[in-house]
C-alpha cells in the first residue's frame, strides 16, 4: 500500500458506521470544517482510519463547486493522515471520522489543510485524555 494513498478500504461507506458517527460520535470544530468521529478498538484486517467528506448542497448549489471543495479536503486529509494513522497503530485503535465543510465560501487549500491538521491534534488530544 502506498503511504500517501487513499484506497477504497479507508473510505467510510458503511451506512451503519456513518449513522453511528452522527448519533453517538464526538465532534470537534475548527473553521472551516467540523469533524465527527468515533474511536473503537482495532480489529484484525481493518484499516486504522476511515474518512468521509461532506459538502452540503444547501451552501453550494452547483455540484462542480461541491466537488472542488471535496477534492481539496480529501487531498489535505490524504497528505496528513499519517499523523492519525501513527497514533492509531500505537494505541491499537480505529478512528472513523466525517469531515463536514461548514464555510459558505470556497477557501484556499492551505486554509483547509491547516484546519485538517488542527482536527487531527484535537482528536488525538481528546482521546489521550480519555485513555488516562
Amino acid at each position: 500500500m502506498k503511504p500517501l494513498g487513499f484506497p477504497k478500504s479507508e473510505r467510510l461507506c458503511s451506512k451503519k458506521s456513518i449513522d453511528k458517527i452522527f448519533a453517538q460520535g464526538q465532534s470537534v470544530f475548527s473553521y472551516p470544517i467540523k469533524a465527527s468521529f468515533t474511536v473503537e478498538p482495532l480489529e484484525l484486517n481493518e484499516p486504522t482510519t476511515q474518512a468521509l467528506f461532506v459538502v452540503p448542497k444547501k451552501k453550494f448549489k452547483r455540484a462542480v463547486h461541491r466537488n472542488a471543495i471535496r477534492r481539496r479536503v480529501r487531498e489535505a486529509y490524504r497528505l496528513n493522515k499519517s499523523i492519525l494513522h501513527d497514533w492509531c497503530t500505537q494505541n491499537q485503535r480505529q478512528i472513523k471520522v466525517a469531515f463536514i465543510y461548514v464555510a459558505s465560501e470556497k477557501l484556499s487549500f492551505e486554509q483547509i489543510q491547516t484546519a485538517i491538521v488542527k482536527h487531527f491534534a484535537l482528536i488525538i488530544d481528546s482521546q489521550n485524555s480519555n485513555l488516562r
